[in-house]
């Protein structure tokens, strides 16, 4: 089983938890925002479908980046031949994010991910930016 989507728009990455004056821990806002635009992603490609069963999983995230707007025509053609988009937020707090929001969504528990490729390159248009991300039982 494949399931493979892209979640088009701006990259987040999982924010550490804040706490309250009565010291108990909360999600930030920013977070739990970008979990729900990846459930509803999830859930507009493919509905319920959901991996049944405990089976190991591998996980592909391609990070599309947009490189700003500002920057000199000289500079972009040399960030899209480097192709690699060295940039915030950090890639592993894309996956946490990503493997997070999709927990008893697309699969049991993220626990079951025991593969996973991902990569962060430079684009041009708002079209591509984003995150294709594709599940596959291995």
């Amino acid at each position: 089983m494949r399931l493979e989507f892209f979640l088009q728009g701006k990259v987040r990455g999982k924010e550490r938890p804040r706490f309250a004056k009565g010291g108990y821990a909360y999600t930030p806002n920013n977070t739990r925002e970008y979990e729900e635009k990846v459930k509803n992603a999830y859930r507009l490609h493919f509905g319920d479908t959901k991996i049944q069963g405990n089976v190991p999983l591998k996980l592909e995230l391609e990070i599309g980046m947009l490189i700003p707007k500002s920057r000199p025509t000289k500079e972009k053609e040399m960030l899209l031949q480097n192709k690699y988009a060295v940039k915030k937020p950090d890639i592993d707090n894309i996956e946490k994010i990503v493997t997070d929001a999709l927990n008893e969504v697309a699969y049991e528990d993220d626990v079951q991910i025991c593969v996973v490729i991902k990569s962060r390159y430079w684009v041009l248009t708002e079209s591509e930016e984003g995150v294709k991300i594709i599940i596959e039982v291995i």
